[in-house]
């Protein structure tokens, strides 16, 4: 997941600059847009799930995260369908987090939680900065675009959420 975050935060500026050639408000503008569908997915989880921890949320976020990356990039003419689909796209991953990290902090036992918790940030950390260098790899050494970022993270995302709701329909 953080992986995703950061190579998405990164791309999302170059696609706006590049690709639908925006000025710095608008492209800024864009990654409120996807704050605010984090922060509304986060809500939406915590709604849902009636105070629980609900991991039936966790494929439905992976699938809208599968469905509006590859939606972003088919859509790069449009601001206003970017806009939407980056709005959903935060919302997924509200979706997707939220449940994961209260079952994290649920499951743990209590003596081990704060260790359990700081490997957690670790390897999230450790995969921001491998996003970052996905993002150099696909962007400079396999010269995809802005666009093909999106549909080959969409893809990749896609392969994760049908694993998970194969796992989700045998629990």
């Amino acid at each position: 997941f953080g992986l995703l975050g950061a190579l998405f935060q990164l791309n999302i500026l170059l696609y706006s600059k590049r690709m639908m050639f925006v000025d710095d408000f608008l492209s800024s503008l864009l990654l409120v847009i996807l704050a605010l569908g984090i922060g509304t997915g986060g809500i939406l989880a915590g709604k849902l799930s009636h105070e629980k921890v609900e991991l039936g949320l966790v494929p439905i976020g992976a699938t809208g995260l599968a469905l509006f990356s590859l939606l972003l990039g088919f859509s790069y003419t449009s601001y206003l369908v970017v806009a939407f689909s980056l709005f959903f796209l935060g919302t997924s991953a509200g979706l997707y987090i939220v449940p994961l990290n209260a079952f994290v902090q649920r499951e743990s036992p209590p003596d081990q939680r704060g260790k359990i918790l700081a490997t957690g940030n670790f390897l999230s950390f450790s995969a921001m900065l491998v996003g970052s260098g996905l993002l150099y790899l696909f962007r400079d050494l396999l010269y995809l675009n802005s666009a093909h970022v999106f549909i080959v993270m969409g893809c990749v995302t896609a392969a994760g959420a049908s694993v998970v709701w194969m796992k989700n329909t045998k629990v």
